[in-house]
């Protein structure tokens, strides 16, 4: 069956290569869009999430709360954007204050990109088990349209 993946930002030739090759295998790679904050040029040198064959991730941050009454949420300051009139970030998942495991062993929050794309991994996972007949583009077109 179809699989996919969670990668953080690199500019490795072979890394695209490879994204490129597992795209064209059935298998969806999901990257972390990237917390600089600025508003780079397109295109962006091999960045991963910005390749065709990757959906890249931003993050959301919290504005009021998460809640299921009132979900006031924007873009987090510290993640990377589209340029005016660019669309290689793909999509948004909350990833602001996330309870997770810290590099120590322990427990605690974190918040940027890289928080925000396991979700979006996870879900793509979801959808593919679902429907194993799914190519890697119809699962960014359903995720990207919901």
């Amino acid at each position: 069956g179809e699989d996919s993946s969670n990668s953080a930002n690199s500019s490795d030739d072979a890394l695209g290569e490879m994204i490129d090759e597992a795209y064209s295998d059935g298998i969806l790679t999901v990257c972390a869009a990237g917390n600089s904050t600025s508003e780079q040029s397109v295109p962006y040198a091999d960045y991963p999430g910005d390749r065709d064959t990757c959906l890249s991730v931003m993050n959301l941050a919290e504005s009021i709360g998460w809640s299921t009454t009132n979900n006031a949420v924007s873009l987090s300051s510290s993640s990377n954007y589209n340029v005016s009139g660019s669309t290689a970030k793909d999509i948004c998942a909350p990833g602001s204050d996330i309870y997770s495991t810290l590099s120590n062993g322990s427990y605690g929050e974190m918040s940027g990109t890289s928080m925000a794309s396991p979700l979006v991994a996870g879900i793509a996972a979801l959808v593919f088990a679902k429907d194993e007949s799914l190519t890697p583009q119809e699962v960014m077109d359903l995720l990207e349209g919901t």
